[in-house]
């Protein structure tokens, strides 16, 4: 080897480690060459956290892992929560596994320079949902307020089921004194009306009370804000039943007019009454106050099917059943005065909170933000909506069509997340346990009907 060659190849390993240290340095540092033409940019991140932790990152079809795992016979792939950095900008198709749990996939993009977040990513069980109790297919079912209890009103039996240990803890003989079926629970979930019969679910050996033979027939019972006071309809009046002490009570006039009250809500110490012309069948809110008195009126100059809904919220809630309609109108006496908000296509309507409103209807859900009075599209669905609920972590809808049930992640970059949870059909009154861990629903699953339960996580 002569002095040239030696010092050419002295020279090459110079060049060669100045080019491998600045890559180097230049990789470290956040900087790639871009897809695009031969210029430098800046890379990209991407931090992904999920519930529950340890999933399996692949972008593209292939498990990301650090680029000196790959030298091992054992790659390790990178699990979340991470902070993934180096990434060339552009689109990549993310999917997170975990054992046990559905797969979770978006396409998403990486830009330079920047990172983009995933840190309210839910994974769902990949599980059958288990039968509680076997019904009929017109069976009705609600759970508690507090989530701890299930009603199921079978054709001549009430089943009441404990939710936390996912046991039937009772069973009752119902009559049906009239023709539609109802439940009804206090706000405390110890009262239970059940086509007039009343329930005290905390003394299930006492004897229910029967409210039809207490005050003859009247229209569809239920509690307010109090605890022990039941609100009823008798010949287009509303009337009062007190549980402390079997005491009776007026609580509107002897009807005078041609307006019958058909519902009524209670709120703010002032009674709302839905009231309908027996002439021209047209309907107006009468409001009232504690003595009675009528304070304001507003006529709503339709003729429909009209009730009161979601009654917790700041807005009065009108569902127009005929016409898939929900009216708004801001409680108050002096907001008589309002134009009621119309909002159309409106099957079903669950509020968040007071300002952000779950709409289904038309094969569409929508979300609807009374402070900026816009509605925006979440999801249209090929089968007609069936039921639509709040997930409690906020970040997500369970809904149901007549072939199943869905989640359905509310983060659209890169499209809507959307999960099969359940296959099956006649699905109806979708609950959630108080963490969000169950779901509790009406269906039939495998040809069998009845009130199950699904182990979301």
């Amino acid at each position: 080897m002569n002095k040239v060659f030696r010092r050419y190849l002295f020279s090459s390993f110079v060049g060669l480690f100045i080019i491998i240290s600045a890559s180097v340095l230049f990789y470290a540092f956040g900087y790639t060459f871009s897809s695009y033409g031969w210029r430098i940019e800046k890379t990209g991140f991407l931090q992904i956290k999920t519930k529950p932790e340890k999933a399996s990152i692949y972008l593209d079809g292939k498990p990301h892992g650090s680029w000196l795992s790959s030298f091992s016979s054992k790659p390790q792939i990178t699990l979340t929560p991470a902070k993934i950095s180096n990434i060339k900008s552009g689109f990549y198709d993310l999917e997170l596994r975990l054992d046990g749990y559905y797969t979770w996939s978006k396409h998403i993009n990486i830009y330079s320079g920047e990172t983009t977040y995933l840190e309210n990513v839910r994974f769902f069980s990949n599980n059958l949902p288990e039968i509680l109790q076997t019904t009929t297919i017109n069976s009705l079912t609600k759970t508690s307020p507090n989530r701890s209890f299930g009603a199921v009103l079978n054709t001549d039996q009430l089943f009441l089921l404990d939710l936390k240990d996912l046991k039937i803890i009772k069973t009752y003989p119902v009559k049906n004194y009239q023709e539609k079926k109802y439940i009804s629970w206090s706000p405390n979930s110890r009262w239970l009306i059940v086509n007039g019969q009343i329930i005290d679910v905390n003394n299930l050996m006492t004897p229910p009370i029967n409210l039809n033979s207490v005050d003859g027939q009247f229209i569809i019972a239920r509690f307010n804000t109090e605890n022990s006071t039941i609100y009823y309809l008798q010949a287009g009046r509303l009337f009062s039943y007190r549980l402390t002490d079997g005491r009776f009570n007026s609580i509107t006039p002897v009807n005078i007019s041609n307006y019958l009250t058909e519902d009524w809500l209670i709120k703010d110490n002032y009674t709302y009454l839905l009231e309908q012309n027996s002439s021209s069948r047209e309907w107006r809110i009468n409001i009232l106050d504690g003595s009675g008195k009528s304070l304001n009126t507003l006529n709503l100059q339709i003729i429909s099917d009209l009730s009161f809904v979601n009654y917790d919220n700041r807005w009065i809630n009108i569902a127009d059943t005929k016409n898939h309609k929900l009216y708004l109108l801001p409680a108050g006496p002096k907001e008589l005065t309002t134009k009621l908000k119309t909002l159309e296509n409106v099957d079903q309507a669950n509020w968040l909170n007071n300002r952000q409103l779950l709409l289904s209807g038309n094969s569409e859900l929508r979300l609807w933000d009374s402070e900026q009075d816009k509605e925006n599209l979440l999801s249209r669905v090929s089968r007609p909506l069936i039921n639509a609920i709040w997930h409690t972590d906020d970040n997500y809808i369970i809904y149901a069509t007549d072939k199943g049930i869905y989640a359905l992640e509310l983060d659209n970059r890169g499209g809507h997340h959307e999960t099969r949870l359940v296959t099956g059909s006649l699905i109806n009154h979708l609950s959630l346990s108080n963490n969000g861990q169950r779901l509790f629903f009406f269906g039939q699953v495998a040809e069998q009907t009845g009130f199950y339960t699904l182990k979301l996580y």
